[in-house]
């Protein structure tokens, strides 16, 4: 392969990867901030869009009904109709809402941080292992 070609990937997959892990980390802060001033409380999967996505409704603390859709979609558990669900929601803005379990509130973060972890691997790797061959070759 190309000298030029492989360096240009190797770049490319780092500066990937670093943008990746950098998203993934203002992600888990917004997130941390969302859990630190949000209300718990519990609602019930009233349908779904998917196997893997119900439709909760909840009733905020001042009685206001509210639907939403998680948007961590295809992560279990998987809730029946009817079933109970633990839900965390802004109290300034109650459609701002989630389901209140690991697999909802960091399925985004966890696969961010995997992603950019392989992308920042594979770039430098790729510089190095072409640092290595330019130095082995003769003249």
């Amino acid at each position: 392969m190309d000298t030029a070609l492989r360096t240009l990937r190797g770049i490319v997959f780092t500066a990937a990867g670093l943008v990746i892990l950098a998203s993934g980390f203002l992600l888990v802060s917004q997130t941390q901030s969302f859990i630190q001033h949000a209300h718990l409380t519990q609602g019930v999967a009233i349908s779904s869009e998917s196997a893997w996505t119900p439709v909760v409704q909840f009733t905020t603390q001042d009685g206001q009904a509210v639907e939403f859709i998680s948007k961590a979609q295809g992560h279990s558990p998987f809730y029946a109709l009817g079933d109970s669900v633990p839900v965390i929601y802004n109290p300034e803005n109650p459609e701002e809402a989630e389901i209140n379990e690991p697999n909802y509130l960091w399925a985004t973060h966890r696969a961010l941080f995997l992603v950019g972890c392989v992308f920042s691997i594979v770039g430098p790797a790729e510089l190095i292992l072409l640092a290595i061959q330019r130095r082995r070759e003769p003249g």
